[in-house]
């Protein structure tokens, strides 16, 4: 006599579970797969069973990927979908991602915010290069323009150039690096950063002083760069 195929369902750890069926040699739930599922130890491998496991295996394999995805930094939704997608079914992506957005563990807004306040005020970019940032996150248009606004205004533009420049001069002269090597420096710092040419230029020089014709750094000095705090846009 053919013996019934049955389920195995046993407890791991709290939250972890281990299944065994005919197509799956030792999958690991959590409980909203389990629960979700309607999985029970030794019920019999029967059609609906077998379709009730595969979508608890699929939305259990996306959860916990999801999850130790944002262990290791925040991510928009676009992001979070487009690491699952492809290594785990779509619908069972899709709830997952859903579920993260309604409890609140992914906010496209909150995370817009977060990138463009790093970058515009902790370790000051250009306006255009927190954009690109922005955009390669796949944030909705309206998201991004609003993370701008509050964190990189145009207007401030020079302000941030100018703070990244006297931030990498300080560290620059604390190694000893001589004037006119700290310039060619500070260029690269801030074109890699996203400012153009000129607001680089205007930076370097409100740092460094103009360059004199021995290519040699005049003007206020390293010693003297927080003596000119106030620094108006004209």
């Amino acid at each position: 006599m053919e013996t019934e195929e049955t389920i195995s369902l046993t407890r791991r750890a709290p939250d972890r579970w281990r299944l065994v069926t005919p197509e799956h040699k030792g999958a690991t739930l959590d409980d909203a797969a389990v629960l979700d599922g309607q999985l029970a130890d030794g019920e019999p491998w029967t059609e609906t069973v077998r379709e009730r496991a595969r979508r608890a295996v699929g939305e259990a394999g996306a959860r916990l990927a999801a999850l130790r995805l944002l262990r290791v930094r925040a991510r928009s939704s676009a992001e979070l979908r487009e690491r699952l997608i492809g290594r785990y079914p779509h619908e069972a992506v899709e709830k997952v991602v859903g579920a993260l957005v309604r409890a609140g563990a992914v906010d496209d807004v909150r995370y817009a915010d977060q990138l463009a306040e790093q970058m515009g005020a902790i370790r000051p970019h250009g306006r255009e290069a927190v954009r690109a940032r922005l955009e390669r996150a796949r944030l909705e248009s309206g998201t991004l323009e609003e993370a701008l606004d509050a964190h990189v205004p145009a207007s401030d533009e020079g302000l941030r150039a100018l703070e990244a420049a006297r931030v990498q001069a300080r560290r620059l002269a604390s190694l000893g690096i001589g004037p006119q090597a700290m310039r060619r420096r500070l260029y690269g710092v801030l074109g890699r950063r996203g400012f153009d040419a000129e607001t680089a230029a205007e930076a370097v020089e409100r740092v460094l002083g103009p360059m004199d014709d021995a290519g040699d750094c005049g003007g206020i000095g390293l010693d003297r760069m927080d003596d000119d705090e106030d620094v108006s846009e004209s």
